[in-house]
């Protein structure tokens, strides 16, 4: 650690938790439940940073988080110079040269990447607040990450006020995502803006409230999860789309009017798959062809990491890489990406961390099951439209990054989205389960038991 960064690393702590004080302070003075969590959420991201710098300074040097400061530090340094020039830098695409900025730009390898220059542009932005210490930006990077949380937080504890102390588990103390989550990356940016568009989507369409922000703030979200990881969006907006339209379904007061609007929107559905055909089988053609080819380069890279290097890999057996061949890797890429790698399978001290959190969850995830009864699960699961949001994003983005990463390392990091959602949807199934109990009602009821408040 360098001396600047001993003397800005608890200048910048002590800024954010300080700062973290008066928001609590001034926008939680009633005495919420869920606001006792807001202080100790903000310093779990902050220890998570702390714990990052650690491993990336000490442990690991190198990696993405190290190219990230080092291309801000070029334009942090050159702001001081000609802010024009680092100012018509910072705004312009990613790859844009002229003969005026060529030569700060060709100092920076990965100045072409849009997705990588993205973290650049933040991270140069926040190196001018932090004195440019790689420390206090990360800092940063973490108090940002938390806005998003706690907009991730505030949601699902409207939706079950009584599961604030379960929420705060599923948001903010997950290993992985207290890990990965909350460094100088882009996984930071990204799951924070995921939180961001649940929050400003749960306004526009279930609350139908500050539709004028919440629009802004979701497309504000979906851009910057768009430069970031587009995976993510992909994977949340079927999941988004089931959950709007049977929240809204749900509160049309004749089953006749329920019925009529499901059968309107399939023909409308219909009638749009046949004018668009040819584009809409383009555009999965395309989007089929860039996951193929995502999956195929991680599997051999990381398969020659496991095989040549020693490195914690895994594999899901031969794969076809066709539709039905991709699918029928559903069920072994979903266990991979929440359950695994099984405690018997980690080689490193990173990677037992990321087994413990892996072996809790399949072992909540079986008492789930075996308290409430498979069945039953997936009736609660799909009779409530906001656990059904959180299991299809869960399953569908799990197998996304399962199938494509064959890397326990790689695969902590990429799944971390998906964990919160899980996690806050078996206790959303099991609270359920515990209402209709207590309430004497089959199971088949606990759907109608109204939680929110």
């Amino acid at each position: 650690m360098e001396f600047k960064d001993a003397v800005l690393l608890p200048v910048s702590v002590c800024l954010v938790l300080a700062v973290g004080f008066l928001v609590r302070h001034f926008l939680y003075r009633t005495g919420q439940p869920y606001a006792r969590y807001f202080l100790p959420g903000l310093l779990l991201k902050v220890t998570g940073a702390l714990l990052f710098c650690a491993i990336y300074r000490f442990y690991y040097p190198g990696g993405d988080t190290t190219v990230y400061y080092d291309h801000a530090t070029i334009l942090y340094n050159h702001f001081f110079e000609n802010p024009a020039r680092v100012w018509e830098i910072w705004r312009a695409a990613a790859g844009t040269e002229t003969m005026q900025t060529a030569y700060i730009t060709e100092q920076m390898p990965f100045y072409n990447s849009e997705n990588t220059y993205m973290v650049i542009r933040i991270a140069a932005l926040l190196g001018l607040l932090s004195g440019n210490s790689f420390w206090a930006t990360s800092v940063f990077f973490a108090a940002l990450g938390f806005t998003g949380a706690w907009a991730m937080y505030r949601v699902f504890t409207s939706w079950y006020p009584q599961l604030y102390r379960s929420m705060a588990l599923a948001v903010f103390a997950m290993p992985s995502v207290v890990f990965w989550g909350s460094g100088l990356m882009k996984d930071t940016i990204a799951l924070g803006c995921l939180g961001w568009l649940l929050y400003a989507l749960n306004n526009l369409l279930i609350k139908k409230k500050h539709l004028v922000f919440s629009a802004a703030l979701a497309l504000f979200a979906i851009y910057l999860i768009g430069e970031l990881k587009a995976y993510i969006a992909v994977g949340f907006a079927p999941a988004v789309v089931w959950w709007a339209i049977a929240a809204n379904l749900g509160r049309l007061p004749e089953s006749r009017l329920k019925a009529f609007v499901i059968i309107l929107g399939l023909v409308g559905m219909g009638f749009y798959a046949y004018w668009f055909s040819d584009n809409l089988a383009a555009l999965f053609m395309k989007f089929f062809a860039k996951f193929v080819e995502m999956a195929i380069g991680f599997q051999s890279w990381h398969g020659f990491l496991y095989e040549q290097q020693g490195q914690s890999g895994y594999s899901l057996g031969e794969v076809t890489f066709t539709p039905l061949g991709i699918l029928s890797k559903f069920p072994a890429a979903v266990n991979v990406a929440l359950f695994r790698p099984y405690l018997f399978e980690a080689n490193s001290p990173v990677v037992l961390i990321t087994a413990v959190e892996s072996t809790f969850m399949l072992i909540f995830t079986l008492y789930v099951l075996l308290k409430v009864g498979v069945l039953r699960t997936l009736r609660l699961v799909f009779a409530n439209p906001e656990i059904t949001l959180c299991f299809l994003f869960s399953i569908i983005f799990a197998f996304a990054v399962g199938f494509s990463s064959y890397n326990f390392g790689a695969l902590a990091r990429y799944k971390i989205p998906c964990l919160p959602f899980y996690a806050a949807m078996l206790f959303m199934v099991l609270h359920r389960h515990h209402l209709a109990r207590a309430a004497k009602l089959p199971q088949s009821a606990a759907a109608e038991i109204p939680v929110t408040g």
